[in-house]
């Protein structure tokens, strides 16, 4: 018998969420832009870049990952987003198959395909256009991802307006 303690435990909680969902009672809610826990951007990156790294090395990494605290850990996890982005550019080029066989890996995990990540990003550079400022070295390598590369969708004004920002940020010396 479970008692109703164990009933409401995180992980009851969880498996029964998961059945639902499964079962089509509870419909996957989009967010506007993909919000990943540190553990599961790693476990996505090394799924989409599988070839560049020997096996084990996701879990070597989620191990030293959670030894580290505060700006150690901020770092880490400002280091696996800037992976994170350079994949989501290297894979704007990849032929349909491989982008495929990408997303089929991702799905088995349950992480978000190519397409959603790369919906995220787009949704960034907006925000970033919007705010008119660069808040951060994360959004400072993101906009530099986006102004190396000549393919990504944005028009000769949003550029523009990204190299001006980039340029304040880089002046104002926001750098760690």
């Amino acid at each position: 018998m479970i008692s109703a303690v164990d009933a409401l435990s995180p992980a009851a909680v969880g498996a029964s969420l998961l059945a639902m969902r499964r079962a089509g009672m509870l419909a996957r809610v989009p967010s506007d832009r993909m919000k990943l826990t540190p553990e599961k951007m790693a476990s996505w990156f090394f799924t989409a870049f599988p070839a560049q790294f020997p096996a084990g090395e996701e879990e070597k990494w989620l191990n030293q990952f959670s030894q580290l605290k505060g700006r150690e850990r901020r770092n880490a996890v400002a280091g696996m987003k800037q992976g994170v982005n350079d994949v989501l550019t290297m894979a704007r080029h990849l032929p349909t198959e491989a982008r495929t066989e990408i997303d089929s890996a991702l799905a088995v995990k349950d992480l978000p395909s190519l397409r959603k990540m790369e919906a995220g990003l787009k949704k960034k550079h907006r925000t970033i256009l919007k705010r008119g400022r660069i808040k951060n070295e994360e959004e400072f390598y993101l906009v530099a991802e986006i102004l190396s590369d000549l393919e990504f969708d944005v028009t000769d004004f949003e550029r523009t307006q990204l190299e001006k920002i980039a340029l304040d940020f880089d002046q104002r010396g926001k750098w760690n």
